[in-house]
């Protein structure tokens, strides 16, 4: 067809139909869009609440899981005649059968914490140090320390890059140094947040068997 052959009415109808055409596919797509939400809708309020009593389910269990081991645990700490101050840092407790077939693992999740003054004070030595005993030819010693004392995107300095500096300021050897990172160590005031409870078994041929009780890496 060239168009340019085509009258005015033979245009405006062509335009119209073209128009209807474009017309109905916005329809189509606005409809689909609502098929769609309308679907995403009728999903979420099936599943919800089966989600929300699942949720419900784990806490209630965890909750009398760990009210069930306080005796065990005193138990444990008097047996093995443990200070309260490690048993207060020890972050997980393991309970087996006697043959060790099944095992259940409680715990405490733990974020990195510091006493900020402490902190501080360790920080800034470390940093006076490196301006008065290092120079522009041990850049690349610089580099590493401030970069094991670079906090993370929080502002928090990271335990194990803590521990890092301190095996390389022993491997220097000057006692400044590690009197200022011994100061960090000892700013270190890791917090627990939240609890948690695994469990395994083991299998035919001896291995351990994972029970699932995440929803997440099923």
């Amino acid at each position: 067809m060239n168009i340019n052959e085509l009258s005015n009415e033979q245009l405006a109808a062509l335009e119209a139909q073209l128009e209807e055409k474009k017309r109905k596919e916005r329809e189509n797509e606005a409809q689909e869009r609502d098929t769609l939400k309308q679907l995403q809708h009728e999903f979420v309020e099936k599943f919800f609440p089966k989600l929300t009593e699942i949720a419900r389910n784990l806490t209630l269990s965890k909750s009398e899981i760990f009210d069930n081991t306080a005796d065990i645990l005193s138990l444990k700490k008097q047996v093995y005649k443990t200070s309260d101050e490690a048993f207060e840092k020890q972050q997980t407790h393991t309970l087996s059968t006697r043959n060790f077939e099944k095992t259940i693992i409680i715990g405490y999740n733990v974020v990195d914490d510091w006493d900020s003054d402490l902190v501080s004070s360790g920080v800034d030595g470390v940093n006076k140090w490196l301006t008065g005993k290092l120079n522009d030819t041990n850049q690349d010693l610089v580099d590493m320390i401030r970069d094991l004392l670079r906090p993370n995107k929080d502002g928090i300095l990271k335990a194990n890059r803590v521990i890092e500096l301190y095996k390389r300021a022993v491997k220097i050897g000057d006692s400044e140094l590690i009197k200022h990172v011994q100061t960090i160590q000892e700013a270190y005031m890791p917090k627990k947040t939240s609890t948690f409870v695994k469990a395994k078994y083991k299998g035919e041929n001896g291995q351990d068997i994972w029970i699932n009780l995440s929803m997440s890496s099923a």
